[in-house]
């Protein structure tokens, strides 16, 4: 299912298929149902994820 990310606190690098993205406080993401991801944080991180049911 689709999700938002919103990044409340910390700098996190992510990868969205092959687009990579940096993420710190503030930083909203949306992110397609099904699509590669990963995400390394370069500092303690906190995320609100948010899952879009259809």
């Amino acid at each position: 299912m689709p999700a938002i990310l919103h990044f409340i606190c910390g700098e996190a690098k992510l990868t969205l298929g092959d687009e990579p993205v940096e993420a710190q406080p503030g930083t909203w993401i949306h992110m397609p149902a099904n699509l590669q991801h990963s995400v390394k944080t370069k500092t303690p991180v906190t995320m609100l994820l948010l899952l879009l049911k259809k």
